[in-house]
């Protein structure tokens, strides 16, 4: 009598951020904007790594608000500001002319890789490289405005940038420098 073969499938997570949803209100007044929008704008402009001075940068920013739906022009607008605000920071930081001199650079790289019987899926934000090896840059928008903030963010993200780590690893057979980059710490 033949056995049967009985093969589980491995289970699929996906670690990283969900998926953007869209959990305000058309109706909504003010300048309130959700910060699940502001991260999604900004990490589309560091994904295109647009600088502060390109005139295309505007350009996104503009649509992408449009394609938010808020309620007013003046959400909009704000979206825009407080984007353009974390890019300018960004651009002013030594780190972006670190990461412009990299002999390579990807942005939104997946990966998947397996843990035990599962699977583990998700994007990093930046891996570059230079002589110093491999780095991974996972860019936070959130807002950081005293000193107790910062260590709760950074703990609350590490088992996420280590799953960045391991993913390297075992892509590129090499131990990954990682960061956690605020964008809105103190301003």
């Amino acid at each position: 009598m033949p056995t049967r073969l009985i093969v589980s499938a491995p289970e699929i997570t996906e670690e990283d951020e969900p998926d953007i949803q869209r959990i305000w209100r058309a109706t909504e007044t003010g300048l309130h904007v959700p910060p699940s929008v502001i991260g999604q704008m900004t990490h589309k402009a560091i994904e295109l790594w647009l600088a502060i001075d390109d005139p295309r940068l505007t350009h996104l920013l503009e649509s992408l608000a449009i394609n938010a739906v808020f309620a007013t022009n003046e959400q909009r607008l704000e979206a825009v500001r407080r984007v353009r605000g974390l890019i300018e920071r960004l651009c002013a930081h030594p780190l972006r002319g670190e990461i412009d001199a990299a002999d390579t650079k990807h942005h939104e790289v997946p990966y998947l890789r397996m843990v035990g019987k599962r699977s583990e899926t998700g994007y990093m934000d930046l891996l570059y490289q230079n002589k110093e090896g491999w780095h991974v840059i996972d860019f936070k928008t959130d807002l950081i405005r005293n000193e107790a903030t910062r260590p709760r963010l950074i703990s609350h993200y590490k088992s996420q940038v280590a799953r960045y780590e391991k993913a390297v690893e075992a892509l590129l057979g090499q131990s990954p420098r990682v960061y956690i980059c605020f964008l809105d710490d103190h301003e």
